[in-house]
């Protein structure tokens, strides 16, 4: 992430703090500051190469951040036929793509301005609404 990424980031997380009254401020200390920063923007950076590279779809809303849902499915998919790693044990397989099989509720998004917000540095601090 860059460094105007990181102070835009720290701009938005305050007025989204004191908009919304949540609260929260960022680490005071350095490192600590910047592992925040880099959770909010570089995963949104993160997931969305995947995302692009291997065809969109849903996101999951996870703890840490957002998760490009279907595209990561895709991703192991197409590294696993061209041999780039393998399953080898037998019933493995449906173990570890059980997770794109699971309902994962409404944590799974699909709607493509939602998806947009989430896969965006410049958008992915929440927002409160103009009143």
């Amino acid at each position: 992430m860059t460094e105007s990424e990181a102070r835009m980031l720290e701009k938005q997380v305050r007025a989204y703090s004191e908009c919304s009254k949540n609260g929260y401020v960022l680490p005071e200390d350095p490192v600590w500051r910047s592992v925040a920063l880099n959770m909010f923007g570089g995963t949104a950076k993160a997931m969305k190469l995947p995302y692009d590279q291997y065809g969109g779809g849903r996101l999951l809303y996870q703890q840490a951040g957002t998760e490009s849902f279907d595209a990561t499915r895709r991703l192991l998919e197409q590294h696993e036929s061209e041999g780039v790693f393998a399953i080898t044990d037998p019933g493995a397989d449906t173990l570890a793509y059980d997770y794109w099989t699971r309902d994962h509720g409404p944590m799974l998004v699909t709607d493509p301005v939602a998806v947009h917000r989430a896969l965006s540095v410049e958008t992915v601090i929440a927002r409160c609404p103009e009143t």
